[in-house]
């Protein structure tokens, strides 16, 4: 009877007695012979792969056809396919086959060894076929099914050395579907695109990870790009667009999650848009729409059409949250950006950005007015936060950058939905700026609106809105018949101040509840949009106190910022004390602000 385990000498598919190794196909045969010797026994048998089989931790057999283990082969024995401790065999099925192995009603146990039942026709390029334990995870251009496994990735290792005598770009082109991960357990990195180290790519690439929450796959990196190391000294042009999709309760991300591109070193331009969607997950790690700039590179932007897009609708989220990009150590320019930030669901622990991230305030403020992470020459950041499902903000939401990153052109922050579903922790602030920009020099050089639309409460009365603390914004509007009450007290205890508001607008039907605060209407502008409605009785517009409503009858002071209705500009009428027009007037009654029709 031959000695347990049964050891397996070779990776190769063969069967050849007389050639001195044993393959896995014989090994079955070895332990069909061992069952019937034996059939009293009742112990495992264990069907073992050398260690010397091992040139790195993983090793893989491809079959050249699928193996069968006939009925009751085994006399009711289970059989147990081994890998040293530490080591990873995949075993790939041939093309076209159900399985591996026709187990019939025997049993099969495996250690450290995994199975694929679709083997993908590769020759030119070499497989690297388990996710355990890897750096980095490239999804195989060969291969463009909807839905993948770890079969279908290969390392950084293996896209270099595929083509040794190869000084091109190595390029993902984008498959018919968006790539799908399963079960995957790995504590590696997966990118999207390819391994690119010089010349130019034009590829898209997407990247879709979806884990069911029984499976708890943890992964270091997701990217929905390319990772670039780009010794050549020379700039490589990046002209598609990258995605990377998360869902899945079951996804953990333990380090990044990002739409674009890693920059390991070397200069980098960008000129597709980036695209990040997340349903769900555990996120242990900063998640951004855009890139990553790494060592001492730099990322560039290179047209008007460039956009960092991050679109969130659940999740558990540990660190920071961006539309953008993040500055590990390089330096990143985007010039005519648009960022687009909408989150309808989840818990966010750290801030939320509309801008870029900088790993350091260092980062941030390097040059000043040409930072590493500045976005200049007409960028737009637009934030959505939508609470028609629950949503915890639970540290800062803040429209611009993190630290002092500058961004150049119009910039909004809209929430909406319902206010009994979007909770603030008590140290909650919502920031009209970058983090660390104050009213005497905003980073933000253009409007910083803040809109409500349609947000209201559930029930009767005015929506509660109640970070600890609103500042920063130079305009805010409120439309879609949004009843919004500022109930924040201030990180002085005094309530909101917004002194520095300049431009108020208010869509008919709409209203705002602040009694408790500070306000200086003085010389500012008010909009009063009808949209075509008509008044037919008064429309109480803002319902304060002498603090909110300080100085309100010295808005329009200054004729670029006007008091109108209806886009027809209102004069101050001193016997009445209102502001009219033809039709309308604007009035203070006890401590509200009310529109009228002319009598």
């Amino acid at each position: 009877m031959a000695e347990y385990p049964i050891l397996i000498t070779t990776l190769d598919d063969v069967s050849n007695s007389g050639d001195g190794v044993l393959s896995l196909r014989e090994s079955l045969a070895c332990a069909i012979a061992c069952a019937q010797a034996a059939p009293q026994e009742s112990e495992p048998i264990v069907i073992a792969f050398s260690a010397d089989l091992f040139k790195t931790d993983e090793a893989v057999v491809t079959l050249q056809s699928a193996l069968e283990l006939p009925a009751g082969a085994l006399g009711g024995r289970k059989l147990i396919l081994s890998a040293p401790e530490g080591k990873s065999v995949t075993i790939v099925a041939p093309a076209g086959a159900e399985s591996w192995c026709d187990a019939n009603d025997n049993t099969i146990e495996f250690a450290n060894v995994a199975v694929f039942s679709a083997a993908p026709l590769m020759t030119a390029m070499p497989l690297f076929v388990t996710a355990v334990n890897v750096e980095h995870l490239f999804v195989n251009p060969d291969y463009p099914e909807a839905e993948l496994d770890a079969t279908h990735f290969r390392t950084i290792a293996d896209a270099v050395n595929a083509y040794p005598d190869y000084t091109g770009t190595i390029t993902v082109e984008k498959p018919d579907a968006a790539t799908t991960i399963g079960a995957l357990t790995t504590s590696g990195k997966i990118f999207g695109g390819a391994m690119v180290t010089g010349g130019t790519s034009t590829a898209d690439s997407a990247l879709t990870v979806a884990v069911g929450a029984a499976e708890s796959a943890g992964f270091r990196l997701l990217m929905g790009g390319c990772y670039v190391d780009n010794t050549s000294g020379s700039l490589v042009p990046l002209t598609g667009d990258f995605s990377l999709t998360i869902g899945g309760a079951g996804t953990i991300v333990s380090d990044f999650a990002f739409g674009g591109i890693f920059l390991s070193s070397g200069k980098a331009s960008v000129s597709g848009s980036s695209t990040l969607s997340i349903s769900s997950g555990t996120f242990n790690s900063v998640v951004c729409g855009g890139h990553v700039a790494g060592g001492t590179s730099t990322v560039l932007y290179a047209t008007e059409t460039s956009s960092c897009t991050l679109t969130i609708s659940g999740g558990v989220f540990l660190k920071e949250v961006a539309a953008g990009n993040y500055n590990q150590a390089g330096t990143i320019v985007g010039r005519h950006v648009t960022h687009t930030l909408t989150i309808t669901g989840g818990t966010f622990y750290k801030s939320v950005y509309g801008g870029n991230i900088a790993r350091t305030q260092a980062l941030a403020r390097a040059v000043n007015y040409e930072s590493p992470i500045d976005m200049t020459v007409n960028s737009r950041v637009y934030v959505t936060i939508d609470a028609s499902s629950p949503i915890q903000l639970l540290k800062n939401v803040v429209l611009g950058s993190r630290y002092q990153g500058k961004i150049a052109g119009s910039t909004q922050m809209t929430f909406s939905g319902i206010a009994e579903n979007l909770t603030f922790d008590a140290s909650s602030l919502v920031v009209g700026d970058s983090e660390s920009a104050n009213s005497d020099e905003p980073r933000i050089n253009g409007n910083r609106v803040l809109c409500f639309d349609s947000y209201r409460s559930s029930g009767s009365g005015a929506g509660d809105f109640s970070p600890l603390d609103l500042f920063g914004f130079n305009k805010i509007s409120f439309s879609g018949e949004s009843h919004v009450g500022f109930a924040g007290s201030g990180v002085n205890d005094t309530g909101f101040d917004l002194s520095t508001v300049k431009y108020w607008s208010f869509e008919y039907g709409s209203s705002l509840d602040w009694s408790y605060g500070d306000n200086d209407f003085y010389a500012d502008s008010l909009a009063i949009v009808l949209n075509g409605q008509s008044v037919t009785s008064p429309w109480t517009f803002f319902t304060g106190s002498d603090n909110t409503l300080y100085r309100w009858d010295k808005m329009g002071l200054n004729a670029n910022y006007p008091v109108t209705i209806d886009g027809v500009t209102a004069t101050w009428n001193k016997t009445n004390k209102c502001f009219v027009t033809s039709e309308y007037k604007i009035y203070r009654e006890g401590n509200s602000l009310k529109l009228a029709t002319l009598a």
